[in-house]
């Protein structure tokens, strides 16, 4: 039985591993691989996801520069706005002494809380931060 079996596969070993049968099926075997590689990769790397990657991955140098310029707008806010506010209580201590009361009216006041205003505005800092931001 057993050499039954033996002998009913030898043809099929044959066609394996001649030596005259092997080189053509290695290259038609390579030819299909390269085939199917190429058609699994091609949608691969032509779908709407790869393209949309891809233009993230274009996009990251200009959007991480756009960032940069964000981040250095912003640093030079809080840097800006600690010194103002500094140089600000220094002023404030200096013209709200009592000697400085008893010399100065009301409308020093007046006017003091009107400049005071318009430098705190959200308007003045738009304005001092974009213009910083083309500046630098």
């Amino acid at each position: 039985m057993l050499n039954c079996v033996r002998h009913s596969y030898l043809p099929f070993y044959f066609l394996l591993f001649s030596p005259f049968s092997l080189p053509p099926r290695i290259s038609l075997l390579n030819t299909l691989t390269h085939s199917h590689i190429h058609l699994f990769t091609l949608p691969l790397t032509h779908s709407p996801i790869h393209s949309v990657n891809h233009s993230l991955l274009l996009n990251h140098s200009h959007s991480h520069s756009n960032t940069h310029a964000r981040t250095h707008a912003r640093t030079h806010a809080r840097t800006h706005a600690r010194t103002h506010a500094r140089t600000h209580a220094l002023t404030h201590s200096l013209t709200h002494s009592p000697t400085h009361s008893l010399t100065h009216s009301p409308t020093h006041s007046l006017i003091h809380s009107l400049i005071h205003s318009l430098t705190h505005s959200p308007i003045h800092s738009f304005t001092h931060s974009f213009t910083h931001s083309l500046t630098h």
